[in-house]
């Protein structure tokens, strides 16, 4: 789009800054727009930052030099009025304009030859290095003739002009015409130089910096002061708004990666006890089980004393469930896993291995054979005991009470010995399986040993 031109221009001569004389669209005024390029790590130029200051003070700081027979303005590389007291000359928005249409010097000279002297005046200029250097020539103005005084502001691409009346030129020694017009125009360049530097250029070059120092810290700095004057000042204010909009949000995100840390350690501890635990009664399940009962083979191993696996199954449990249904079995169960704990020993394992049967890991027993067996069978029997007295379950009839129902169950129980690696986890598990359906077999509700 049309209005958006200036943009492209911008980006395309890529110069640190940009300074033009253009109309605000939507506050109808003119504005001097000082624009800034920013560059990328790679020197790439990604967008642009800018600001206006009003015509109107700007032209009195730089072009409003109360001297008789003394007048300045500025032009661009082009020789487009930028700024001079007759508002009507200046070459408004001239970085969007085609050419043909520009307002330049050729408004206040007319004279070919003064016009193409001025031009080579200006590129001697631009392309030499002293920055204090000034290039004066004689010009005609309508029917005056005037000394013209030129010197280049690189720091914003314009050249500052001033005129001198012949007759004011006259009071003054032919000797100290140069030093005397290059004092007063030095004077005037070092008031313009002040005003961009301490206006337009230093907030710029400030809020800048801390922008880039703000991009590279993983905190940024607590400095809410504002930067500059006008409309700089209200870019800094919303720089300093948009880093407290990124504190704020880098607190709720932290705040929600330690919410989800934290849920994360807690899906990991309901994971490992998915793995390791038995849902419906906490008891270790098959899988810690086993990894038990290799570290008790080891200790066996290495203490010398026997180990023992207890295998139960509950009796006249089926009918439980089938009077009652599944949720009262699921009550027994549990009841029954907690009064085997009360039965053993705290170095020893209780396991539910599935439906209603459990296992018992017995470790660190005695090193001899007979007394191991002793001491597995007195166990057994605490167990066999324990489980054996009479359950008080709580039922929910059919009518929505709740009913207390007394349950007699007993266990059958069968156990082997293991001594080091002499036997697989397998091996052992199964003898320990067969001993307990000989305890079915010769009646249930008892202990049996396999040897």
């Amino acid at each position: 789009m049309a209005q958006d031109r200036w943009f492209y221009e911008t980006i395309v001569k890529n110069e640190p800054y940009q300074i033009n004389v253009n109309r605000d669209v939507v506050l109808h005024v003119d504005k001097v727009w000082i624009n800034y390029v920013l560059h990328n790590a790679q020197g790439k130029a990604i967008g642009i930052i800018g600001t206006g200051f009003d015509i109107g003070t700007f032209l009195k700081q730089s072009v409003g030099v109360k001297q008789e027979g003394v007048s300045n303005f500025f032009v661009d590389q082009q020789g487009s009025i930028q700024l001079i007291k007759d508002t009507q000359m200046i070459d408004y928005a001239s970085i969007t304009k085609k050419d043909g249409t520009h307002k330049t010097i050729e408004l206040i000279f007319t004279h070919p030859t003064d016009i193409e002297a001025i031009h080579r005046a200006m590129g001697r200029l631009q392309r030499g290095h002293n920055p204090n250097a000034v290039e004066t020539l004689w010009v005609n103005e309508g029917k005056n003739k005037k000394l013209l005084g030129i010197a280049y502001q690189r720091e914003i691409g314009w050249f500052s002009m001033t005129l001198f009346d012949a007759k004011e030129l006259i009071l003054v020694n032919d000797n100290h015409i140069f030093a005397t017009f290059t004092l007063l125009f030095l004077l005037t360049l070092g008031v313009v130089g002040y005003t961009v530097n301490r206006l337009i250029l230093e907030p710029i070059y400030r809020l800048k910096k801390r922008m880039a120092w703000a991009e590279t810290q993983a905190m940024y700095e607590e400095d809410d002061r504002l930067i500059g004057t006008g409309e700089i000042a209200e870019l800094s204010q919303r720089f300093n708004d948009l880093i407290h909009e990124i504190q704020e949000h880098h607190a709720t995100l932290e705040e929600k990666i330690r919410e989800r840390t934290n849920e994360l350690m807690v899906s990991k501890v309901k994971l490992q006890s998915l793995a390791f635990y038995d849902t419906l009664t906490n008891l270790p399940n098959r899988r810690l089980l086993n990894d038990r009962l290799l570290q008790a083979q080891r200790t066996s191993k290495r203490t010398g004393r026997y180990g023992a696996v207890l295998f139960l199954d509950l009796d006249n449990f089926k009918p439980l469930n089938d009077t009652y249904g599944h949720s009262t079995g699921d009550v027994l169960l549990i009841q029954v896993a907690q009064r085997i704990q009360h039965a053993i020993r705290e170095s020893d394992t209780v396991a539910r291995f599935g439906g209603d049967e459990f296992i018992v890991l017995l470790s660190e027993l005695s090193t001899a054979h007979e007394a191991s067996i002793l001491q597995a069978t007195m166990i057994a029997e605490k167990i066999r005991h324990t489980l054996s007295m009479p359950y008080f379950l709580t039922i929910m009839t059919k009518d929505q009470e709740k009913k207390k129902v007394e349950h007699h169950c007993s266990a059958s129980i069968g156990f082997s010995l293991f001594f080091d690696h002499a036997n697989t986890q397998d091996e052992i598990l199964n003898q320990a399986d067969n001993a307990m359906y000989m305890a079915k077999e010769q009646g249930r509700n008892r202990v049996y040993f396999l040897a």
